[in-house]
């Protein structure tokens, strides 16, 4: 969702100082001050809601799916490098914890249990590269789906 503050007036063209101050038009997605939204006003192509010109929403609407675009790519990259970081880590430190194990038993003959600790940390890094992974496919499967049928879906993505 664009930032409101900042934003023009659709209906004054005054900025935005506050989200106290303005709001997202519920039906045209434009930046409206409160003071200005003037509802049912009979003119014609205005929003029934606040009063601005309905078109004018689409750029508001378009920027809106630019961010989420761009926030979903960003998404990817952090998800595919955090994951295989962690992974990485927790597959190494797993490695070194059954390396101290076999060090331990082969050549010590006690059982100094320093081992099993490394190994907890390496399964628990391990789990966590892959919960990245998980929420990486999941990214993948809900692309596909329709965005009114993810929870969470911008309303104004769907065209008025």
């Amino acid at each position: 969702m664009p930032q409101l503050v900042g934003l023009e007036c659709a209906l004054c063209n005054a900025p935005i100082a506050s989200v106290l101050d303005g709001e997202f038009c519920a039906t045209c997605g434009n930046p409206v001050h409160k003071r200005c939204a003037t509802p049912n006003v009979a003119k014609s192509g205005a929003c029934a809601v606040c009063g601005a010109d309905a078109t004018a929403g689409a750029a508001h609407r378009q920027r809106s799916r630019e961010e989420a675009t761009q926030h979903r790519r960003h998404s990817r990259r952090y998800h595919i490098l955090s994951g295989l970081v962690w992974l990485g880590a927790g597959l190494g430190y797993l490695a070194y914890g059954f390396a101290a194990l076999v060090v331990t038993v082969w050549y010590d003959g006690d059982l100094f249990f320093n081992w099993i600790i490394k190994i907890i940390f390496g399964a628990i890094l391990t789990v966590r590269g892959l919960t990245h992974v998980r929420a990486l496919w999941r990214m993948r499967r809900d692309a596909s789906r329709k965005p009114a049928d993810i929870k969470g879906a911008d309303p104004f993505d769907a065209e008025h």
